[in-house]
């Protein structure tokens, strides 16, 4: 039987938060494979623009820019990029956590065999919560999918 869904959005420069995705695996499924990408890493304008995202997203996580050293204002503005990250919830467990620096993160998650960050377990068929953590988007029009494929055999 197995199992295949896929998801896909679009996220815009500033965007910081949380999008969660609840599907039900059936419970033939023994292996589960999760497959988050986006397309834009880095930002494609570093001007005035670029400079006030940096300054809204200082003060979006309770700080000021000012209070900032002169380094790490510049470290900042150059090492801007986006990051996507994701964590698998069964029920209230959590199963594990991608956070690498990539447009495209694998997980893998059965019995026999786990990605790193996530727990060799038994999939059980239920119900599965995906959250997408979007710490920081750079670019306007930044495209994310999220493939979710589940095997009947290991």
């Amino acid at each position: 039987m197995g199992y295949h869904q896929e998801f896909m959005g679009t996220l815009n420069r500033g965007y910081q938060g949380q999008i969660i995705y609840t599907f039900v695996l059936p419970e033939t499924v023994q292996k589960l494979q999760i497959t988050v990408a986006f397309d834009r890493l880095q930002p494609e304008d570093r001007g005035e623009a670029y400079e006030e995202a940096c300054h809204r997203a200082v003060e979006n996580n309770g700080g000021t820019w000012e209070a900032l050293s002169e380094e790490k204002q510049n470290f900042l503005r150059n090492a801007a990029k986006a990051e996507i990250n994701f964590a698998v919830f069964r029920d209230e467990q959590c199963l594990g956590t991608a956070h690498r620096n990539a447009k495209v993160k694998t997980a893998v998650i059965s019995a026999v065999e786990a990605s790193r960050g996530f727990l060799r377990t038994r999939v059980a068929g239920g119900f599965y919560r995906l959250v997408l953590e979007c710490f920081n988007i750079v670019a306007d029009d930044t495209h994310y999918s999220v493939l979710v494929e589940g095997t009947d055999s290991l």
